[in-house]
């Protein structure tokens, strides 16, 4: 898959100026290889690193050996930015493929900090991003049920990657087995296999070579109960999703001040009656 820089990862969220900026502080691009290690749990970290090309996992292990695959990143995220106030992690980060990153060390995170506090507080909105979509996935393997369950992580990632670019409604690569997809939903290989054979009999989707083909997107959106609101797109990007998925576009959110009191009590404001 192509790379991405700065520049068009976050276009919708960062000016061009500020992109270049942020740039500016990554170190050179490192070629990676397929299931290469980038972080171990527990290891002191100085620094994070961007995602240019290719796909990382983030995983757990049981004490069999068993993993749960946390989430997986494309190209333009930062992987485990949190890490700069942790010190380290709490999971094993890997490469499922070839691709490359820049480094973005903790000491150009703290310059950013005292120089550019406006950009630095993109970097956190980058990193709430990151938690809301820690936060689907627990919805995802907590509620969702076999076909929906495949379906929705299917969708999520055509999402993302489409909203950066990186593929169209067609199909995407996705450079993981059946197995480590099993891993990414909690199911096993065996149930895995069988739900992705129901999608591709019914039309929706076919998984195989590293490949997801896509024949109706609007029916695996639907299939997958899946919903973007956790990605915080662009109004007009989650507009167009909408009505390629033939749905309603969602009303804008009231903005922050008005739902939110400015003083102690932070009471959430409620719809009026009707």
């Amino acid at each position: 898959m192509q790379g991405i820089d700065i520049v068009r990862a976050y276009a919708g969220l960062l000016s061009e100026g500020d992109a270049q900026l942020l740039a500016s502080f990554l170190g050179t691009e490192t070629p990676l290889g397929p299931r290469q290690c980038l972080a171990r749990a527990h290891q002191p970290l100085d620094r994070s690193v961007y995602l240019v090309r290719g796909f990382v996992s983030r995983h757990r292990a049981d004490r069999l050996g068993r993993r749960q695959i946390l989430s997986v990143q494309i190209p333009g995220d930062f992987v485990d930015l949190s890490s700069y106030r942790m010190g380290h992690l709490d999971h094993d980060v890997e490469t499922l493929g070839e691709g490359a990153v820049r480094d973005l060390s903790y000491r150009a995170v703290g310059h950013l900090h005292q120089t550019a506090p406006a950009l630095y507080d993109m970097l956190w909105r980058i990193v709430l991003i990151d938690a809301a979509i820690q936060r689907y996935q627990v919805f995802r393997v907590g509620r969702l049920a076999g076909r929906a369950r495949i379906a929705n992580f299917l969708a999520e990632m055509l999402v993302r990657l489409y909203a950066r670019g990186l593929c169209g409604l067609d199909g995407y690569e996705l450079p993981i087995s059946q197995s480590e997809l099993g891993e990414a939903c909690g199911m096993t290989a065996v149930h895995t296999n069988r739900m992705i054979s129901e999608l591709r009999a019914e039309g929706i989707c076919s998984f195989s070579g590293f490949e997801v083909r896509l024949n109706d997107f609007a029916a695996l959106v639907a299939t997958g109960q899946y919903d973007w609101d956790h990605l915080f797109l662009p109004a007009a990007t989650s507009a167009a999703l909408s009505r390629l998925a033939g749905r309603k576009p969602a009303h804008p959110l009231p903005a922050a001040a008005a739902c939110w009191g400015r003083g102690t009590g932070r009471v959430p404001c409620l719809p009026s009656a009707s």
